[in-house]
């Protein structure tokens, strides 16, 4: 399962552009390392441009997974001049998850790529023993492509290095980060099923 020092927070960056009266649009999705960050520090100095991560919490009695496993990147990132940093915290995701009802109809889903999504999703969930799914990027992804989805406030959010990189609201520091407040559950799960098919 790597190293968590490696491995870092899936990160969707939007860059948008028009050529005529097209518009085009390019999503990546990225991990967010230290390594990855000194790639793209152009970008992070974009005035266009948008990142939008699955990571960090508020008043929690821990440090978030993604944000712990590099936390110097969230950090550098938090601290850039782009124009955008929506973070999707475990606040929010976690009210995501599947009843039995859904994961027994993705279960029995006749798609082999439903399927493939099941025995994946069990497998991750055995290992870490967890009692029932939690749509953690699902729903960063799916704020994506719909933004009403979620609500979110704009705040400074800041990185704690000291304590592994604990996040915490900063009222001394200027505005940097739209942080999910609440999601809209019944629009979420009507676009994750309409997806899946189920």
């Amino acid at each position: 399962w790597g190293n968590p020092k490696n491995d870092g927070n899936a990160v969707s960056s939007k860059n948008e552009s028009s050529e005529s009266s097209k518009k085009t649009e390019k999503r990546e999705i990225v991990q967010l390392t230290d390594e990855y960050i000194k790639t793209i520090e152009n970008y992070l100095n974009s005035q266009d441009k948008e990142i939008r991560l699955m990571g960090a919490g508020l008043n929690l009695n821990f440090v978030e997974w993604n944000i712990f496993c590099d936390p110097d990147a969230a950090k550098i990132v938090f601290s850039s001049n782009i124009n955008k940093i929506v973070a999707v915290t475990i606040n929010v995701t976690s009210l995501t998850s599947l009843t039995e009802e859904e994961v027994n109809s993705l279960k029995n889903n006749n798609s082999k790529a439903i399927k493939l999504v099941y025995e994946a999703m069990m497998k991750w969930f055995k290992h870490y023993e967890f009692s029932s799914p939690v749509m953690h990027d699902p729903l960063t992804v799916a704020s994506l492509i719909d933004e009403s989805i979620i609500n979110t406030q704009l705040c400074h959010l800041d990185v704690d290095l000291s304590k592994d990189g604990y996040t915490f609201i900063n009222d001394n520091c200027p505005n940097n980060v739209y942080v999910s407040t609440s999601l809209n559950k019944e629009k979420f799960f009507k676009l994750f099923k309409e997806t899946l098919g189920i």
